[in-house]
């Protein structure tokens, strides 16, 4: 939890909170954990989680830009793209929201052919949902046009007031447009 401020932002940067917690693929032992306790039922407390649940809000709503991709702050490879990872579908299981800006995010996209795409999720995602801006206490301003345009703009001030774990660096005050 000390990867998710109480707002729902990751404290250590974009990618590393897809990877971490969000579903990457390259971290799936790390960010799937929580899944295989829900599914197995050794541990039910993940997917009702308020801050896990802002957090997948802020992951899928927030932390990618109007192109799609990820905003760039802190540590963080500017090259970096987002792609439909295993996880990302079962993102629902957490937050319907949440689950409607991934289903934006990889409109006409699908699951990668892998077991846990297909086992993990509870259900499918529901229809898109274009994120908007958003402002966290504890994360900053992630503000982004209001129409649904690759193009678009997106501002985001990031500013962590509370986590300062191990990978927080001076990305804590940050800005990206």
């Amino acid at each position: 939890m000390i990867q998710v401020t109480p707002d729902g932002v990751s404290p250590v940067t974009t990618t590393y909170g897809w990877a971490r917690v969000g579903g990457s693929d390259n971290e799936v032992a790390k960010s799937g954990y929580m899944d295989v306790l829900e599914f197995t039922g050794v541990d039910k407390r993940y997917y009702n989680n308020e801050r896990l649940q802002k957090f997948q809000r802020w992951l899928y709503g927030s932390s990618v830009n109007c192109a799609k991709d990820y905003i760039i702050i802190g540590d963080m490879l500017p090259t970096s793209k987002v792609y439909p990872a295993l996880l990302h579908w079962r993102v629902g299981n957490y937050d319907s929201t949440a689950a409607g800006y991934a289903a934006w995010l990889h409109e006409g996209k699908s699951p990668i052919g892998h077991i846990l795409t297909y086992i993990v999720p509870k259900s499918a995602l529901p229809a898109p949902i274009v994120p908007s801006s958003q402002l966290y206490e504890n994360g900053g301003a992630f503000l982004r046009d209001k129409e649904d345009d690759s193009k678009g703009l997106q501002l985001t001030l990031y500013n962590i007031k509370s986590q300062d774990e191990w990978h927080t660096h001076n990305e804590v005050n940050g800005l990206s447009l």
